[in-house]
């Protein structure tokens, strides 16, 4: 037999092969199209075939008279009609299973806000009642979101007795224009959905003079002549437990500047005051642990909940807060310091972004909070996972920084260990060497005799 007549036939047999393949996908394709075709069609007849064996079953069922049909149909085309004229109604809200609040929740937002994290504002809260000729008893504070009357107890125990934190849905108060008066808000607010977002809208609008103009307790009417009152186009202070990504969503910067203040060149008066936040985070890495209520199901609750935990910390979170920068200067602790609005959060918690506490802070409070005044400043560990500013130093930025620790580290403890004994002086006037090696005068030391 001819091998190259068979490696000839293994060729064109290959090529035939493919050239079939083809043809036969080509007609499975084209055998799946008609058939689909056909499929259609079928349906169609039987729909036909059912409706001409209803009519020939009740032949009253559908009768013409004036060119008009008049049938059995007519309700439902007129309800079709009816229903295109005029929208549906809303459905009304869903409550929670249980009916704790008169709106719809979800039970893995509901945590009550640590007491840690009201004693770390304790200063600012009566810094803002000073600024406002009032004190903890009458300040005003506002949480609008319920969770379950914890903040009540909680400020109550620190002398602030006129908490507003009802059972209300937040959102249609907005909307009917029946937000309570107040002189500061504080909230943490669920992390889910919009509500965060929903609630930046709203303290950036929420004006000094919508609260006040009608309000009895105006600290302005209280307050002496001599003394400046807010502007009316000032922010209502508020002070907002948020998780440590917040500052890096595109829906923060479009209502603050968080990063003015650490740019170079910038002036106070070049931003907007009303768009300046401060921020006030806990030191050594600490996180605010929430509680979920002992009302939520481990089921539908925090995952912390589902390990057999009672509390939670999913985020690392801190203070964003908003004083007006007028009532900030009310706020001094040294007249001469009126030049700079943050003068007073300086000599409180020292320098912005520094890791000491101001040598006028005695209270612990203070010596457990880093202040700083832009997001720039913020501890690393507290930067948001899309902050720019948040990177780990290169290899011999570390190195160097381990050597400098080790050796300061050294000296502390050489300092510690040294004994020093009396300089004795010999004929010459030069001070003997101490045990440190080192002479204690002018002179040369002496060399080591070995």
């Amino acid at each position: 037999m001819d091998t190259t007549k068979v490696m000839d036939e293994a060729k064109l047999s290959k090529k035939e092969r493919k050239k079939l393949a083809k043809k036969e996908r080509k007609e499975r394709k084209k055998r799946k199209r008609e058939a689909d075709v056909e499929a259609v069609k079928e349906a169609n007849t039987s729909d036909d075939s059912v409706k001409s064996q209803s009519v020939k079953d009740d032949p009253t069922s559908l009768s013409c008279s004036g060119g008009t049909v008049e049938s059995k149909l007519m309700p439902t085309i007129q309800n079709h009609q009816k229903s295109k004229e005029s929208p549906a109604e809303p459905p009304l809200k869903q409550t929670n299973e249980k009916g704790r609040h008169p709106f719809q929740v979800d039970e893995a937002d509901h945590c009550e806000t640590p007491f840690r994290a009201y004693q770390d504002i304790i200063d600012v809260l009566d810094q803002i009642a000073k600024a406002c000729g009032k004190d903890r008893k009458s300040l005003k504070i506002f949480d609008p979101y319920y969770c379950d009357g914890g903040i009540k107890k909680k400020l109550e125990s620190l002398g602030f007795h006129n908490v507003i934190n009802d059972n209300r849905d937040f959102y249609d108060d907005i909307a009917n224009d029946q937000v309570p008066p107040h002189d500061v808000l504080i909230t943490n607010p669920p992390y889910s959905g919009h509500h965060m977002e929903s609630l930046l809208k709203f303290v950036t609008n929420n004006y000094y003079h919508k609260h006040h103009h009608n309000d009895k307790d105006n600290p302005s009417k209280k307050r002496k002549k001599n003394r400046e009152q807010p502007p009316k186009q000032a922010l209502v202070p508020f002070l907002l437990l948020l998780p440590h990504y917040v500052y890096t969503k595109p829906f923060f910067q479009e209502y603050f500047d968080s990063n003015a203040r650490g740019r170079e060149g910038h002036r106070e008066s070049d931003s907007n005051p009303n768009r300046e936040l401060f921020y006030l985070v806990p030191k050594n890495s600490y996180r605010y642990s929430y509680e979920p209520p002992s009302w939520v199901s481990a089921d539908k609750g925090s995952t912390a909940l589902s390990r057999g935990k009672t509390q939670t910390a999913p985020f690392p979170s801190f203070w964003y807060c908003h004083v007006p920068s007028l009532m900030m200067m009310n706020m001094m602790l040294e007249p001469s310091s009126k030049t700079q609005s943050s003068s007073w959060l300086v000599q409180t918690f020292g320098p912005s972004g520094s890791h000491h506490s101001s040598s006028n802070s005695s209270n612990n409070n203070h010596q457990r909070l880093h202040y700083a005044n832009c997001t720039a400043h913020l501890p690393r560990e507290f930067k948001g996972e899309f902050d720019v500013t948040n990177k780990r130093p290169n290899p011999r930025a570390r190195k160097r920084a381990a050597k400098k620790k080790t050796l300061n580290g050294n000296n502390n403890q050489e300092q510690s260990s040294q004994q020093f004994t009396k300089p004795n002086q010999n004929s010459k006037g030069r001070h003997k060497r101490t045990p440190t090696g080192q002479a204690n005068s002018g002179g040369k030391p002496k060399k080591k005799r070995y």
